[in-house]
Parts: structure tokens; sequence; C-alpha cells
């Protein structure tokens, strides 16, 4: 008992940046450890927001940094955000392994993930108050697309845009 308050005295839990703390499980016997296994805390830094879109993996032959984006988001009926693609992510979870003395099931294996594109927007979310991970829909504006496609994909978003003000979409 005494070993545990000496060290409880001496425990000290820093932030990497500027930011919050969305969710603490540091309690009276909770043990942490410098090593972070199981994270006691959730952190979100304080940075402008990019959202992360999946998109099916033969997107990935027209998708390149740089390419204009639309976002719509559920909790915003209505709007369409303008944005542009920042980052392709090099890896799905199809290529990770971790090592964990099991078999890799052949399941695992045969589902099909998406691709991840980060996008930035252009116009700050913080007007309107949303929580960090509201759910929507994107398109990526591919400069191989013929006109016709890229104009029937933007006309399809901002459709279902609009019926977000009925019932969201999934």
């Amino acid at each position: 008992m005494a070993s545990a308050e000496y060290d409880l005295e001496r425990s000290t839990v820093r932030a990497p940046s500027d930011g919050m703390i969305t969710q603490v499980a540091l309690r009276p016997g909770v043990m942490a450890a410098n090593f972070p296994l199981r994270p006691a805390m959730v952190f979100i830094p304080d940075q402008r927001r990019m959202i992360a879109a999946s998109f099916w993996q033969n997107s990935l032959q027209r998708m390149k940094p740089g390419f204009q984006s639309e976002v719509i988001l559920d909790s915003v009926p209505g709007h369409v955000f303008q944005g542009q693609v920042s980052q392709i992510l090099p890896a799905m979870s199809e290529g990770d392994i971790q090592s964990g003395g099991n078999l890799v099931s052949a399941k695992n294996l045969a589902a099909h993930s998406r691709a991840l594109a980060i996008i930035e927007l252009e116009e700050y979310l913080d007007a309107y108050a949303l929580p960090r991970g509201v759910q929507g829909k994107a398109i990526i504006v591919s400069d191989s697309d013929p006109l016709h496609v890229s104009l029937i994909r933007r006309i399809l978003l901002r459709m279902m845009g609009w019926l977000n003000y009925v019932f969201p979409i999934k």
C-alpha cells in the first residue's frame, strides 16, 4: 500500500500537444504504464479537422493528392463542403499483419476493404458545433474522368445532401 501511494504521488500525466481529453479511464485502482498498450485517456489535439473518406479499391487508379473534393455531412443537410485530397493512405487492413500466435484466417484476407483518402476542407467546421466523428459522403473529382461523370457525381451528392433534411442516408 505504501509503495502504491509513493508511485501515485510521483505520477505525472502529460499531453503531447494542446488539446482536450474526452474520456478518462484513470481511476483509483487502474494500472497505467509508460508503454501505451491500452491508453488510459482519449486525447484530441487542437488542430484543423480533416475528413477521412473511404473509397473502393478500383478508385485508387484515379485518385491523387491535390484533386478537388466535395463532402456532405449528415448533420449539415443541404450544404456541400469544398475540399482537396491531401493524402491517400498507402495501405489497407488486408496488408496488415500482427504477430499473435494465431494463423491468419482466409475470411479476413477475403474481405474487401476500402482505401482511405484524407480530405482537407476549405471551410472550418467549428462554426457548425459538430462533434468529432461525424459521418457523411464524399466525392473526388478526377482529372481523368469525362466531364459528364464528374457532373453526375456532383449532382448525386447534392441530392443525397438534400435528402438528409428528411432522413440520413446510410
